[in-house]
């Protein structure tokens, strides 16, 4: 099994070359792991012709402040029957993290309605070196957790969560 983790703006790079230049994707690559900022629905449709279901495509989300990713989405076969459209999921919270869509008071808004993401648990930062202003900002008192300590980071992105579970 291969691997590629790569950034969302790279692959569509890849996407584009493949297409252009009528380039088949490597055989041995199993998985292709993006994220680090907006996969456009366009390149998804494109790399659904190219490669099909044969590659499984995830799209993560996690800001640098939380270490790596926070949530996963699988993409593959996005494109293969129906067009792909609109803004693309960027998943379901993974093990260790923690996930809220809350509003402008902080309280968890339902289902559908826009809020601001936050996201907690492990992998969050304690702050920024030498920025206590800017942590105290961005870094609060987690209360949704029962654990000590806990804090949650304020994104500044705009999400919902979806009825399958998704965001």
């Amino acid at each position: 099994m291969t691997v590629l983790d790569l950034p969302t703006a790279y692959w569509h790079e890849v996407v584009t070359r493949m297409e252009l230049e009528q380039i088949a994707f490597p055989e041995f690559v199993t998985t292709v792991i993006i994220g680090g900022e907006r996969v456009l629905p366009q390149i998804v449709q494109r790399w659904a012709t190219l490669v099909g279901t044969t590659v499984r495509l995830l799209n993560t989300y996690g800001p640098t402040e939380t270490t790596v990713a926070a949530t996963c989405s699988d993409l593959t076969g996005h494109g293969v029957d129906k067009k792909v459209e609109g803004d693309l999921p960027i998943g379901r919270v993974i093990r260790g993290a923690s996930v809220y869509v809350l509003d402008r008071q902080r309280q968890l808004v339902p289902v559908g309605v826009p809020g601001e993401l936050y996201v907690g648990g492990r992998g969050v930062a304690q702050g920024y070196r030498g920025r206590p202003d800017l942590t105290e900002a961005k870094f609060i008192p987690d209360p949704f957790s029962n654990q000590d300590g806990a804090r949650l980071y304020r994104t500044g992105d705009l999400v919902c969560w979806r009825p399958d579970g998704q965001l």
